[in-house]
């Protein structure tokens, strides 16, 4: 399914709401954030090293820079209001709420005591929308010998003929496969109009080859040839009956070559009419066993004044046909509403006379041959129209373009002329219409006045009527029928300028070329003019008999015979235009009009005759009511309910499934009621198998063999309510439930989690790498060198080191670091090939050299002891490869310089050169360190700092910046300092050490020049290139360590993935990273991306995994039943406990950088430790995360047990998780597995974090394994039809896959509303299931990889363009795929013929734009969208499960339409959600929320949202599901937002961005009040 939720959101859920903006780098010791408490990782997560120097401020307020603080306003507190007062609220109305439910079940409830099978069948409350009894009856009737069909207009007569053409295509190709000669299906129609219409009808409705044909397309003249090889190619033929008479007379089509002729409107075929013609001259000299099968559609056998009776049996002889119809009229009377009928009277009507006009052309040119009709015309419309009328008729008739077409006929009679007087008659006439044409074209037209004469009585009569509807707002749609195309304009114009406010009015014609002066009408300006009446741009029309029969009208609610019909066809057809329930047919009579009353008494008794002569049918030829006699129950069938005692019987299972299917779901708004097919077994007695609605879980059950179709009808009914019973559909009182789909009481709170309710967990601070308690030694040493790819964007020279470690690291990916000025660069990691023998010289480098590294860089003296987990080492600046050597690389130099002395000495005889480029640290505060230039020989100790230098409080001089110890805030002694000791150039080195993160801007333009004297220093061995480097190493280590728990987690779940990507997976950067939405808080810079994107791409695979492991295990399962267990599947609470058990929230990243965690687990002898604060908040916070818990409570799953001493050092702190956020994880590790290594490696991980009975991980290891447990279904297999293999052929050549099982390629085009037992071959739900998430698959995997950058609600978004159904309807109507599908149902039918011309429509104006099917406007048939991805699943099953050839489709056919993705950008914005986010962002509200709760009334169930803007209840909606609630809501909310105005909303909102927001708009309003009193003031001077 193309919009498919497969998770059921939680029922407490955040929308945008977002706490107060803060500048991030003025927070120094953290905040009280959703997710994590208060630890020192929390504390410490700044930019500064208080271990470097004490206040991490240092770095500013040498330079005097006062800094700021801003609070992070807490979450936590408002969420817990909101949760607390929403829970109240739906206290407070749950009673309320209840009953309005029940009241809803109530209104759905019939009264089953009441309602006879009979009265069912005729109500209209529901409008039929699957074919009915009847239609199949007569369908299976026309099978057998030729029918003509007599049913109403708007009783589906079309319908029959596609299923019998159908049926005769599929027969005809089997035939053709068996050799046999070719046949072709003819179409006729009477009129050229109908050849488009019909044609259009059946390229929807049928997968077959549709010719269509008329005159103007110069057939006359084609070929046998050319005829012949359109009868090769095609299978249907529309044309006009005339074409095909003649293409019989001359021998190029033979009877021989058709197998089935249709005749619309088959009344016509009497006398001499082209019908009569072909059926005399053709038809009836073949042998009878080589005839075609003949099929004849009409609403009366009548056309005339005849005796009906005498008519009937005529045209049966005529066409060699059966009148087949309904033996009472009430059967069809739920397919097709009668209308009211009404008389409307007018007064009589007054003699013709002459207007000013008419005598003044009257005088000149009534010997005008070409004219006189319209003379006739003019002067009868004085009396039936008016005298404006009878005026404006020459003004239409004489138009420039008429009058042109008047004198082009006369031309080409001038052509034809010989002798010299008839020359000159024709040229002098041409002349006098020129001259008329002038006259009329002078003559001064007014405004009519409704007033007699100008206007007639009838006319009066008529605009009463049109006020009365018209002049208020109405849905209603009217038809005035007239009887010639000039009526129809003249009253049209003058209806124009006295139209009713509401009424749009429009004229249809005919479009056959008309008498003199009459227009010619296109067929595309009678489609343009239908379209517009069915879309409601126009709600009244004025039409000629084209209306009556052939043009396909929307029903409407008036018809108005404004000129009388003459013959019961056109009584019967024109009524036929009023479907609806309510419609009235009104009939405009003249007062006293005798002949006018005959002809109303006239066609109503032969409509009775011609009923009574129907009635009086063979008992085969009628279709009966559903009514049953008394011997045609069956008696001793029933089931009584142990726990009630409910009895139900096969009558009354006839009423239970009405009513349950009304409790169903609809893919439109019509009600489907069930649908009986009736077939006859090989005992010639009468099987039935009924069809439940696409939405009801049990879709087809079939009954036991009975004598009666009424009977076998009661036994499918009895088996398909026995079977709902038993799948819980049914209550114990034999009762539908009132909701559509049966799914686990407390579902949705079962399946979602509270993503606002977090708990503790043990956090991993060192990966196990780092592990080495109680190990020895080893004998070799692993060597992974760092350095900087790019060292020269840094600003400074950088050495690289190297990590010793006892085993061997994992392959790091880089990273980037960013310099104090903006530089950056990626870091590199490479382990050498060779180790490092470990010798005891060795240990003593290593232990020596990593002591002075802590000591000089970091401040810290760490015992260096044999539990050591790693050394550091200097590398020369030389090439680094996996092969080099480590003597080559090994900076042998730096570590015996180490080995040899702690620091460097000097006194005042050092020679300047001494100073150049050391690294000097402070020796009371070791945190001040600078990294020296030159000595300036211009400069003294007691010398002023030089203007921009740096500076520090109370030092003025060199002296006292160089003396200056922060940690005490003065001076300290200073012991017999030489004045005379050099001044050295400088640079300060910050005190950052997070170089994860790009610095700020104001850490950018921190003075770094410093002059000092190096007195107060001591001179490091270390050079200022390895320590800048080893400043770096913070960051290093912090990133190393992050991948290394990266490692652990992908050994967890037992793949092997890029650790940068499993990183990803696994790294939470703020307190609310689940919600891409809101404005992030408590973001910890430099941890790099966060798990959302991989989360997007993982649910997808998750969904599609679980998908085909259930397709192959549960073949016997329908769609739904496979949707409930994959639900089950990959709900959140499934992978939240199953994380639990794995401890994988252990493994989550949400710290960090933090100053004091880098370091190695070893003991601290010197240096800044964790604060008495500190410790006391990270003991409370694991106390409170250790104690006993309700067990209820999933807060219990944070007191995790921590096994050994190793395990316990390295989970010291707890961090709070989300239930939800830790599902989010395991979804994100199986997208980090698709997107590194693929489909194999994410299914270990899926059998790892899933655990479902359904789901055995056993067989399914990898993706092979699905095709190797699939059992391929006997359907699949057996032999193929000519049609399936036609059907293969036709797809081969238009997608260019060719399939191995044409019934597998069948099944996707079957719609549910098809029965099983036609062919055997299930509908495509089950392929619609599986198409559904390798279609998702093929989108998400795009524009994941297409757009790297974009975050995972711009991906959402634009994702939803992609797997519409608007987008996958339109893409099957341009795969013309609504051809091949198969169904049942003219509401269905009717949906997917507009939708087609809706497509083809809006294409044609797109100007070649992509996104043209986003503007098709209309309901979206939902089947069309389904057959899309159930024809992708069939090609996956074809193609061994092959995910190559979904993509080659993909590719093909709906990738070009999203090249461009951003072309989409406002696609999702129309969501209603959306639009509400985006109002409360423009309005500055950021205080409100989306919370929903399940409510349940007995076995009904249903969820209430609710908007809450600052503590109350705002808009509220209710659903069946929480999406859908959820938009309720939200179109409420806008609703409500629209209704109050911004100005009104703003004064219930105190967010200081509203506030802001409505201090601006007073502030405008004041100034255009000051500007219109301005305004005001100059206009009085």
């Amino acid at each position: 399914m193309a919009d498919e939720i497969d998770k059921i959101d939680p029922i407490e859920d955040i929308s945008e709401s977002s706490s107060e903006e803060y500048d991030e780098e003025t927070i120094v010791g953290g905040g009280f954030t959703e997710d994590h408490t208060n630890n020192t990782s929390t504390q410490d997560a700044s930019n500064h090293d208080s271990d470097i120097e004490e206040d991490p401020e240092s770095d500013f307020e040498e330079e005097g820079i006062s800094l700021g603080y801003s609070e992070e306003r807490s979450m936590r507190q408002k969420k817990q209001r909101h949760n607390a007062l929403f829970a109240a609220y739906i206290a407070s109305q749950k009673q309320e709420l209840k009953v309005q439910l029940a009241s809803a079940t109530n209104r759905d409830e019939v009264d089953e005591d009441l309602m006879s099978a009979k009265l069912m069948i005729s109500s209209t409350d529901v409008i039929i929308n699957d074919p009915r009894e009847y239609q199949l009856e007569l369908f299976e009737t026309a099978k057998q010998q030729n029918t003509i069909a007599v049913l109403d207009t708007g009783s589906g007569k079309t319908l029959i003929a596609c299923l019998l053409l159908r049926h005769t295509v599929d027969q005809e190709l089997q035939a053709r496969s068996m050799g046999q000669q070719r046949r072709v299906s003819f179409f006729l129609v009477d009129n050229v109009t109908l050849v488009f219409q019909q044609a259009s009808v059946l390229e929807t409705n049928l997968d077959a080859v549709i010719g269509k044909y008329c005159g103007a397309m110069g057939v006359d003249m084609w070929t046998k040839q050319h005829w012949d090889a359109i009868l090769e190619k095609e299978h249907v033929i529309v044309m006009t009956a005339d074409i095909l008479h003649n293409c019989l007379t001359h021998g190029l089509i033979k009877m021989k070559d058709i197998n089935l002729i249709c005749f619309d409107e088959a009344h016509h075929a009497k006398k001499n009419h082209v019908y009569a013609r072909i059926i005399r001259d053709f038809y009836t000299d073949e042998p009878e066993d080589a005839r075609p099968r003949i099929f004849g559609m009409t609403a009366s056998p009548v056309d005339s004044r005849d005796d009906p009776k005498e008519a009937a049996l005529e045209l049966e002889r005529l066409l060699h046909s059966r009148i087949a119809t309904a033996s009472d009229l009430k059967l069809l009377q739920s397919s097709v509403a009668r209308p009211n009928e009404q008389i409307l009277e007018y007064p009589r009507l007054g003699p013709p006379f002459r207007t000013e006009l008419y005598n003044k052309l009257y005088e000149k040119y009534n010997h005008i041959k070409s004219l006189k009709r319209i003379f006739n015309f003019s002067i009868d419309s004085t009396s039936q129209l008016g005298s404006w009328c009878a005026d404006v008729v020459w003004k239409i008739a004489l138009s420039e373009t008429e009058a042109i077409k008047i004198e082009s006929r006369n031309e080409r009679l001038l052509n034809r002329a010989h002798d010299q007087e008839a020359i000159q008659k024709i040229e002098k006439e041409i002349l006098m219409i020129r001259e008329a044409r002038d006259i009329v074209a002078n003559h001064e037209f007014t405004e009519p006045e409704l007033t007699h004469p100008q206007v007639s009585q009838k006319v009066l009569k008529l605009h009463q009527f049109l006020d009365a509807i018209y002049s208020k707002e109405t849905d209603e749609k009217c038809i005035i029928f007239v009887t010639q195309r000039y009526t129809a304009y003249a009253v049209a114009e003058l209806l124009k300028p006295t139209t009713p406010p509401y009424m749009r009015l429009g004229v249809l014609i005919g479009t056959r070329s008309g008498a003199t002066g009459e227009e010619n009408v296109t067929f595309r300006q009678q489609m343009v003019t239908v379209s517009r009446f069915r879309k409601g741009r126009l709600n009244c029309l004025i039409a000629t008999s084209v209306a009556e029969e052939g043009l396909d009208i929307p029903d409407c609610n008036r018809i108005v015979r404004f000129d009388l019909y003459s013959t019961m066809i056109q009584y019967i057809q024109s009524r036929g235009r009023a479907r609806h329930s309510s419609s009235k047919y009104v009939q405009m009579v003249e007062s006293r009009n005798r002949e006018h009353i005959a002809r109303i008494i006239e066609v109503r008794a032969a409509e009775s005759t011609m009923r009574a002569f129907c009635q009086k049918l063979p008992e085969d030829r009628l279709l009966k009511p559903a009514g049953f006699s008394a011997q045609e129950y069956l008696p001793g069938v029933y089931y009584i309910e142990p726990l009630t005692g409910a009895k139900l019987t096969p009558s009354a299972a006839l009423q239970l499934l009405w009513r349950f299917s009304n409790t169903l779901p609809q893919e439109s708004e019509f009600a489907i009621p069930p649908t009986y097919y009736m077939k006859i077994s090989s005992e010639g007695q009468f099987i039935c198998e009924i069809v439940l609605p696409p939405g009801s879980p049990v879709r087809s059950v079939e009954g036991k063999p009975y004598s009666t179709k009424a009977q076998a009808k009661q036994s499918a009914a009895f088996e398909a309510c026995l079977q709902l019973r038993e799948k819980g559909l049914l209550n114990e009182y034999l009762l539908p439930l009132s909701h559509s789909r049966v799914i686990p009481k407390g579902a949705n709170s079962l399946l979602s989690l509270d993503n606002a309710k977090a708990n503790s967990y043990p956090i991993r601070q060192k990966p196990s790498f780092w592990d080495v308690s109680g190990k020895p030694l080893p004998e070799q040493l692993y060597i992974t060198i760092f350095g900087l790819v790019t060292p020269e964007d840094m600003g400074r020279p950088y050495q690289p080191l190297c990590v010793v470690t006892r085993e061997r690291l994992p392959e790091i990916p880089r990273f980037r670091v960013y310099a104090d000025r903006g530089g950056e660069s990626d870091v590199y990691a490479v382990t050498l090939k060779s180790t490092l023998p470990l010798t005891p010289q060795t240990l003593d480098w290593l232990n020596s050299f990593t002591f002075r590294f802590f000591y000089d860089v970091f401040s810290k003296v760490f015992e260096i002891a044999i539990d050591i987990p790693y050394w550091i080492l200097p590398i020369r600046n030389t090439s680094i490869q996996e092969s080099s050597k480590l003597e080559d690389v090994l900076d042998t130099d730096l570590i015996e310089l180490v080995m040899q002395k702690p620091e460097l000495h000097w006194d005042e005889t050092t020679p300047p050169e001494f100073f150049e480029n050391r690294f000097l640290l402070h020796k009371k505060s070791r945190s001040r360190r600078f990294f020296t230039h030159k000595a300036v020989p211009d400069l003294t100790p007691q010398s002023l700092i030089p203007i921009g230098a740096c500076t520090a409080p109370k030092s003025a001089t060199i002296f006292d910046y160089s003396y200056f110890e922060r940690q005490k805030g003065l001076d300290y002694p200073r012991e017999n300092v030489s004045l005379k000791q050099h001044v050295l150039f400088a640079t300060r080195v910050l005190h950052r050490i997070n170089y994860l993160d790009k610095p700020p801007e104001r850490e950018k333009q921190t003075p770094l020049k410093a002059y000092i004297i190096p007195s107060a220093f001591e001179v490091s061995c270390l050079p200022p290139s390895f320590a800048s480097f080893s400043i770096v190493f913070p960051a290093i280590s912090t990133r190393l360590d992050a991948y290394l728990h990266a490692q652990d987690v992908c050994n967890l779940m037992g793949v092997n993935l890029a650790l940068d990507t499993a990183l990803e997976a696994i790294t939470k950067d703020s307190d609310n990273s689940h919600d891409d939405s809101a404005q992030k808080i408590g973001v910890k810079k430099g941890m790099g991306s966060n798990y959302e994107r991989l989360e997007f791409l993982g649910d997808t695979f998750l969904k599609l995994a679980t998908t085909l492991s259930l397709f192959v295990d549960y073949d016997d399962d329908d769609e739904y039943q496979l949707h409930v267990k994959r639900m089950l599947m990959v709900c959140n609470q499934n992978l939240f406990t199953n994380a639990k058990a794995l401890k994988l929230p252990e493994y989550i990243q949400t710290q960090g950088f933090s100053r004091r965690e880098w370091y190695p687990r070893i003991k601290l002898l010197k240096g800044k430790k964790k604060s008495k604060k500190q410790k006391a908040v990270e003991n409370a916070t694991a106390a409170d995360a250790m104690a006993p818990k309700e067990p209820v409570d999933d807060a219990a799953a944070g007191a995790l047990p921590i096994n050994g001493p190793a395990e316990q050092a390295a989970t010291t702190n707890m961090h709070k998780l989300a239930p939800k956020t830790i599902a989010d994880v395991c979804e994100a590790l199986i997208g980090a597995a698709v997107h590194n290594k693929g489909f194999d490696e994410a299914i270990k991980v899926i059998n790892t974090v899933v655990n479902n009975s359904d789901h055995d991980k056993e067989r399914f290891r990898c993706w092979r394994s699905y095709r190797e447990n699939y059992k391929i279904p006997s359907y699949q297999t057996a032999t193929a039809t000519a049609s399936h293999t036609r059907l293969v052929e036709q797809i081969e050549a238009k997608i260019g896959y060719r399939f191995k099982y044409p019934r597998l390629l069948a099944s996707a085009f079957i719609h549910p509303s098809i029965p099983l037992t036609w062919e055997n071959i299930p509908s495509y739900q089950r392929l619609e299931f599986l198409g559904d998430a390798l279609h998702d698959q093929a989108c998400i995997q795009y524009i994941f990889d297409k757009y790297p950058d974009k975050n995972p609600q711009w991906l959402t978004e634009h994702k939803m363009a992609m797997v519409s159904n608007k987008f996958l309807a339109t893409l099957a109507v341009k795969l013309e795929f609504h051809r091949h599908l198969r169904y049942h149902g003219a509401g269905m039918q009717n949906a997917i013929k507009n939708f087609v011309d809706e497509v083809k429509e809006t294409e044609a104006s797109s100007e070649g734009a992509v996104d043209y099917w986003a503007n098709v406007a209309g309901a979206i048939p939902k089947a069309l969208g389904d057959c899309i991805e159930a024809f992708i699943g069939a090609m996956f099953v074809d193609s061994d499960f092959d995910f190559t050839i979904v993509e080659f489709f993909f590719n093909k056919f709906i990738k070009p339409y999203f090249l461009d993705m951003t072309i989409y950008d406002t696609y999702a914005g129309n969501h209603p959600t959306t639009l509400l986010t985006t109002k409360m962002k423009e309005v500055g509200c950021e205080d409100w929320r989306i919370l929903s709760e399940e409510i349940t009334e007995k076995d009904s169930t249903y969820i209430f949202s609710g908007i809450m803007v600052h503590d109350s209840v705002f808009a509220s909606g209710t659903a069946s599901t929480v999406k859908a609630a959820r938009v309720k809501a939200s179109q409420d909310a806008l609703t409500k937002l629209a209704d109050m105005g911004l100005h009104r909303f703003l004064k219930i909102c105190d967010c200081a961005a509203a506030r802001e927001r409505l201090r601006q708009l007073k502030a405008r309003q004041r100034e255009a009040e000051k500007l219109m009193r301005l305004g005001q003031v100059v206009g009085g001077i």
